[in-house]
């Protein structure tokens, strides 16, 4: 969320699960535009560095600055995508195929062993533990509760807390709120820590940032002038 030329610009980005947040299969996401509270449009996900890039972690049109208007700019003049249009993707997607192939199938009986060794050592499933405290962290600091225009005592008061790391950027003074805790959870669940940035006491930017292990360093790999974490 960003002021834009005096207006609250806003992108939500959603992900449509096709079989439950422990599927395996890719999925279809959209972003949902909105301008001073007012639902305008979804735009599809950028497939090219000159598209509307990801708006949660990394773009891949490469590093931004805090306070960067050019994507949501873009993102307004985004040609919307059709909810029969996305409905076409998301049935085509999430199609899984019936038939059987013998060939296969062989091949899986003599790969099976290979298979076993390969499934112990893959990375643990979330326990109920993890799903738990990540939804209460992901409720916590879900950053569309935040509006342009709060001050800090209001944000503080919303979110529950105080800052993790606080500083200066050309955009304004910067506060990061949220956790250190990483769980065992898809990239899609897991909690996002809350990027703000105040300018003459009121809120100006208001960002979701990756919450995973490692976090900091992706932070700086997105936006440029968070490169290292201010000094304490």
């Amino acid at each position: 969320m960003i002021v834009c030329e005096g207006k609250a610009v806003c992108a939500i980005t959603y992900h449509l699960d096709p079989d439950g947040p422990e599927g395996k299969l890719i999925g279809v996401a959209v972003h949902a535009i909105f301008v001073d509270d007012k639902f305008i449009k979804f735009i599809p996900w950028g497939t090219t560095p000159e598209d509307v890039p990801c708006f949660f972690g990394r773009s891949r049109a490469g590093p931004m600055k805090v306070g960067d208007r050019v994507r949501l700019m873009r993102a307004l003049e985004a040609a919307p995508v059709a909810i029969e249009d996305l409905r076409r993707e998301a049935t085509s997607t999430f199609a899984v195929p019936e038939q059987s192939d013998w060939g296969l199938t062989a091949a899986m009986l003599v790969l099976s062993p290979v298979l076993a060794v390969l499934a112990a050592q893959a990375p643990k499933a979330p326990t109920d533990d993890d799903h738990l405290r990540n939804a209460a962290l992901r409720d916590q600091f879900n950053a569309a509760r935040l509006d342009i225009g709060m001050t800090q005592a209001e944000v503080e008061a919303v979110l529950e807390a105080k800052p993790l790391e606080a500083g200066n950027v050309d955009a304004g003074s910067y506060k990061i709120y949220g956790s250190d805790k990483s769980f065992n959870v898809d990239f899609w669940l897991h909690y996002s820590n809350v990027l703000v940035v105040f300018r003459e006491g009121r809120v100006t930017v208001v960002n979701s940032i990756d919450a995973r292990a490692g976090w900091r360093s992706a932070l700086g790999r997105t936006f440029d002038d968070l490169a290292r974490p201010a000094a304490k």
